[in-house]
């Protein structure tokens, strides 16, 4: 889910304000209309990411659409360690949810954006891949944060039972404490935009568990890697 976490964010009862991510109500996962959108779709190759009406101007799936929004350099690094069948938990729908499933992955995708919800079911329906993922809409609570309520997501899925652990999205600092408790023994735990004021302190207590970090000068993508005998000592870390 791309947007500029390394800047301020407008934020209302613990949720950003429109347009304080690069998006407007509407906008499909992918869009981002901030310079930093524009700049991270030009690396990628495409600015159809980047804006809203700049699709490729020939027919067929565009292939930079296909990835999903990490530095580019992370992703072969991850499918490598990833096999078919396995589980895998993102928070925040987006490229990265068809991306799972297209590798083969079961997926559950927690999000609090229903119409980001509906466009990312609708691509992975259309891939044929629909049986793959699982989306759990995350509405406002009456009391209490968004952020909150998309941490709390994650209370009916089951403890340990995932091979990845995804997260991105506004909410990142509150969804990273639960990442612990999801993953397996050895288990992948993914962090976009690292870099970012409110989760690096988080990513430097897990350093001894970083597998690699990637910075194209934008953004950075984290990969650890969960302790093969449990993942207390990583939740621990967090707090």
């Amino acid at each position: 889910m791309p947007h500029d976490s390394a800047m301020a964010v407008p934020v209302q009862d613990g949720e950003p304000v429109a347009n304080g991510l690069g998006r407007v109500p509407g906008d499909a996962p992918g869009t981002d209309r901030t310079w930093l959108g524009w700049l991270r779709g030009a690396l990628s190759g495409s600015l159809a990411g980047a804006f809203p009406g700049t699709a490729p101007p020939t027919g067929g799936e565009d292939p930079a659409e296909t990835q999903p929004w990490l530095v580019p350099e992370a992703i072969p690094f991850i499918e490598a360690r990833l096999r078919h069948g396995m589980a895998a938990l993102e928070w925040g729908a987006g490229r990265s949810t068809l991306w799972l499933a297209r590798l083969g992955l079961s997926v559950v995708s927690i999000e609090a954006r229903a119409d980001w919800v509906a466009e990312a079911r609708g691509r992975v329906t259309a891939a044929g891949l629909a049986a793959r993922v699982r989306f759990v809409p995350v509405e406002r609570p009456r009391t209490g944060s968004l952020a909150e309520a998309c941490a709390a997501a994650a209370n009916g899925l089951a403890a340990h039972g995932f091979d990845l652990v995804l997260v991105d999205g506004p909410f990142k600092a509150t969804c990273l404490r639960r990442a612990g408790t999801m993953l397996k023994p050895g288990g992948l735990l993914v962090l976009d935009d690292a870099h970012a004021a409110d989760v690096a302190p988080m990513a430097d207590l897990l350093a001894p568990y970083r597998l690699a970090a990637f910075d194209n000068g934008i953004w950075q993508t984290a990969v650890f890697q969960a302790p093969p005998d449990g993942t207390a000592a990583l939740h621990l870390a967090l707090g």
